[in-house]
């Protein structure tokens, strides 16, 4: 009711304006030539791989305009420098791993020759910290799965990796050429059969699915703080679901994107530091 009453006073609002002359808005400036500080990170990435492909496929001359609030292009798929200071390594402060679900990614580190770091290769072990002990350690051998089954059961692993499983492969038709039309997000969710799990927590959706609480405490929590910084009775079922879907992920070897003019460039006008209302 409360939005029906917004629309109506819509007409009378747009009204009231039409008498009075916009104020000008400012021509956002026009970066031409791209560099490492404005164009860094898998968005730039992945709009390249883009851009070719549609020259490649249908004979297209692409002129990309970025519009973007900050300085550089990428939001948090971006690189800092400890302490300000540009002469320490970068290091990446977010985006910086991907699975094979992220098919332009995987599909652009493979057209630009960047070799992917596989994190499963590394000898390494995982746990699981309360915040006073360690409740579990996870380094792939036999007696640690074992450990695991012991404490979380069969059931509970397995019906968390089918809600995963499920929610993937409906995610990869967006990748098919007869992948289903949307105009809002909102609408996708609804296709997809996605709007109840995304208005449930991921802990009152996972215990629908028959997982135990210890596991969804223990094993997803975890997950969804390290991927996200959410906890899993905060977060929606959907993203808490994909927090548990970073099985094989990889990262760009080096731990960040090559010097940028190796690859060759669009033709693009990025403006930046620009407030952008409407398009």
């Amino acid at each position: 009711m409360r939005c029906r009453a917004l629309l109506l006073l819509l007409p009378s609002a747009l009204a009231f304006e039409l008498p009075f002359k916009p104020k000008p808005r400012p021509i956002p400036r026009c970066v031409h030539t791209p560099d490492s500080r404005h164009w860094r990170g898998r968005s730039w990435l992945i709009g390249r791989f883009l851009d070719l492909q549609a020259q490649e496929r249908f004979g297209l001359d692409v002129q990309v305009d970025v519009y973007e609030k900050s300085d550089y292009v990428g939001g948090r798929s971006t690189v800092v420098y400890p302490y300000g200071n540009a002469s320490l390594p970068e290091l990446e402060l977010g985006g910086s791993i991907f699975v094979t679900a992220n098919k332009n990614l995987w599909r652009a580190s493979d057209e630009f020759g960047l070799g992917r770091r596989d994190f499963s290769d590394e000898d390494e072990s995982t746990g699981i910290w309360d915040g006073q002990e360690m409740l579990l350690s996870f380094s792939g051998s036999w007696w640690d799965t074992a450990k695991l089954l012991w404490r979380y059961g069969f059931l509970s692993p397995r019906r968390t990796e089918n809600f995963v499983r499920a929610l993937v492969d409906k995610y990869l038709t967006l990748y098919n050429s007869d992948s289903p039309k949307w105009d809002s997000v909102a609408d996708l969710s609804a296709t997809f059969g996605w709007t109840e799990i995304v208005s449930k927590t991921a802990l009152e959706h996972l215990r629908t699915e028959g997982v135990s609480d210890k596991y969804i405490n223990e094993v997803v929590d975890a997950a969804t703080r390290v991927n996200y910084g959410q906890d899993i009775d905060y977060i929606h079922a959907l993203e808490g679901a994909l927090s548990m879907a970073a099985n094989g992920a990889v990262g760009i070897a080096g731990g960040k994107l090559p010097d940028i003019r190796e690859i060759p460039q669009p033709l693009a006008c990025q403006r930046l530091s620009q407030d952008t209302a409407y398009m």
